[in-house]
C-alpha cells in the first residue's frame, strides 16, 4: 500500500512539475542599450476594428512597439512625429489583425517613453 502510494505521489509530482513548466511565458528579450530618436507615429486603427494598432517609422524602417498601451495616452488618431526612447527587440512580434489570413511579422520595439515632437 506505501508503495502504491508513493508511486502516485511521485506520478503527480511529476505531472505537476511537466504542467508549471510547460506554461512559462516567454518574456521579451531586446537590446540593453536605450536609444533616443525621433520618429513618425502611425495610427492603423484598433484592433476592435480590424485595426493592427500603432506602428513606428524609426530611420525609415517600420517598428511595432510591444507595450503599445503607453502610446494611448498621446490620443494620436494620425501619423505624428514624437520623439521616443526605446530598445530594439531581439524576437519579432507577430499579430492578428486586419484581414490577414495569417500571423503578420514585424521587427519590434519596447517603449520607455513617447512624446510629441
Amino acid at each position: 500500500m506505501k508503495t502504491f502510494v508513493l508511486k502516485s505521489s511521485l506520478i503527480v509530482l511529476a505531472a505537476a512539475t511537466f504542467v508549471v513548466s510547460s506554461c512559462k511565458k516567454e518574456t521579451a528579450k531586446f537590446d540593453s542599450e536605450v536609444k533616443t530618436k525621433t520618429a513618425i507615429l502611425h495610427y492603423t486603427r484598433s484592433y476592435a476594428v480590424d485595426g493592427c494598432g500603432y506602428f513606428l517609422d524609426i530611420d525609415s524602417k517600420q517598428y511595432k512597439p510591444d507595450n503599445e498601451e503607453i502610446i494611448d495616452t498621446l490620443g494620436a488618431t494620425e501619423d505624428v512625429t514624437v520623439i521616443v526612447e526605446f530598445q530594439y527587440l531581439e524576437n519579432s512580434i507577430f499579430t492578428n489583425c486586419g484581414d490577414a489570413r495569417k500571423p503578420l511579422e514585424h521587427k519590434g520595439v519596447h517603449l520607455i517613453s513617447i512624446k510629441e515632437k
